[in-house]
């Protein structure tokens, strides 16, 4: 809690300095506009406070991925699991609780926050693309449950960018390369999309055009990519999203644009599946 107290004191501190400006600087000749000026300080004060702490504490993961700060991250965290300890019904809390873990890399309690926050997601594709995308790293694939919230969050949003990136790796996985490739090429059609995403799209859609056209050939390329990994007689790789979940992701909220950096799993087909 440390990183919150400093920001409480240092609004402390600005709101005295504030009042010490206002009473020096005030004009001799004063009436009621002095004292309604007066009553705007601990207005102002307030909103920062609200901008420095309680906003912060509502909204964890957006919070670091904005400053990058560990300590009020888990600080803020923290904050939130006490809030919904008391009201379990606080369904933005366990949601914003779910988007914390998720950017800790702790799938399975992130998971479980999700189906928790479920009144307000199910109709949310771009929360329910992060559910499934936290489910299929946490069970290490796709098949049933992930699947299906992908399904629902396109059936709400035919286009939307985190889902069709999940469908095309969902795909690869189940060796569906033409599906695959169908919605990875949806999302570079898609000006939403950031121009340094779809470099790695791009190399996601030429993997998967490689293994469709050519098996024997993409097989060369996982042997190699084997070895030079794991040496001789190391694991294999898993392919286009082999690095899905080798690591957190460090992940913003949705906020009605476009979401789709906070699900891009990392470069393609470079690390092996860590659930194998």
């Amino acid at each position: 809690m440390e990183s919150s107290y400093w920001l409480i004191a240092g609004v402390v501190v600005a709101l005295i300095v504030c009042i010490a400006l206002f009473l020096r600087l005030r004009p001799k000749d004063h009436g009621r506009s002095w004292y309604l000026g007066f009553l705007l300080i601990p207005i102002i004060a307030g909103g920062v406070f609200y901008f420095l702490v309680l906003k912060d504490q509502a909204n964890p993961a957006a919070t670091f991925e904005r400053t990058g700060n560990i300590g009020q991250f888990v600080d803020a965290v923290g904050m939130l699991e006490q809030r919904v300890e008391a009201d379990p019904e606080d369904y933005n809390g366990q949601l914003m609780l779910a988007h914390s873990y998720r950017a800790m890399g702790r799938y399975e309690d992130a998971v479980a926050r999700f189906g928790k926050a479920w009144p307000i997601i199910e109709k949310d594709p771009n929360n329910l693309a992060l559910f499934a995308g936290s489910l299929a790293i946490y069970r290490g694939g796709f098949e049933g449950k992930p699947l299906e919230l992908i399904g629902q969050a396109l059936a709400l949003e035919t286009d939307n960018p985190d889902a069709l990136m999940l469908l095309g790796g969902a795909m690869f996985q189940q060796q569906n390369y033409a599906e695959a490739i169908k919605s990875w090429e949806k999302l570079l059609a898609d000006s939403r999309i950031q121009d340094e995403d779809k470099v790695w799209i791009k190399q996601q859609v030429e993997e998967a055009e490689l293994a469709y056209n050519d098996p024997e050939a993409y097989a060369e390329l996982l042997a190699e990519r084997e070895i030079e990994i794991f040496g001789e007689g190391g694991a294999h790789p898993s392919g286009a999203v082999g690095r899905m979940g080798s690591e957190p992701i460090q992940g913003v909220v949705p906020s009605g644009g476009s979401p789709h950096p906070d699900f891009m799993f990392g470069a393609p087909s470079d690390m092996p599946n860590p659930h194998q």
